[in-house]
């Protein structure tokens, strides 16, 4: 039987082979991780966004029904209060289970009056034409 330099009779992966392998699962696994938490926070601020818009709503139809956001004022009286604590449960059903997705919350800035009310919240990635960070809802929209 002749002997063949090509042909070895090692079993199984070298080390170099095993650590090669490793690195790049480590950094296709790193990648996944990354998209994924950005995607998230994607989705947080969409859903933060479709949070606010019926919170608008609900301000909205409190202000057509009694010409005055000041009504919504009665549960959310004082600066930093969370805005499902606000008396909006007739126009807005679902008002005390809206809250934010993430670590940050719907607080009232300006207490709801006659003609004016503020909620502060916070986009994580931004969405659309609004950047990363703090905006404002009030009656003249998003800021």
């Amino acid at each position: 039987m002749r002997y063949n330099i090509f042909m070895k009779n090692e079993q199984g992966f070298s080390l170099k082979e095993l650590i090669i392998f490793t690195g790049l699962l480590l950094i296709v696994i790193i990648f996944g991780v990354l998209l994924l938490n950005q995607e998230r926070q994607r989705t947080r601020d969409a859903v933060r966004m479709a949070d606010l818009t019926q919170v608008r709503f609900g301000f909205e139809v409190l202000f057509n029904e009694k010409n005055s956001y000041a009504e919504a004022a009665s549960g959310c009286s004082q600066i930093n209060s969370l805005v499902s604590s606000c008396n909006l449960g007739a126009y807005l059903a679902n008002i005390s289970q809206i809250k934010d997705p993430g670590g940050y919350s719907y607080k009232i800035t300006k207490i709801p009056t006659n003609r004016d009310f503020e909620v502060t919240f916070t986009l994580e990635k931004g969405y659309r034409n609004l950047a990363k960070g703090k905006h404002t809802l009030s009656a003249e929209g998003i800021k």
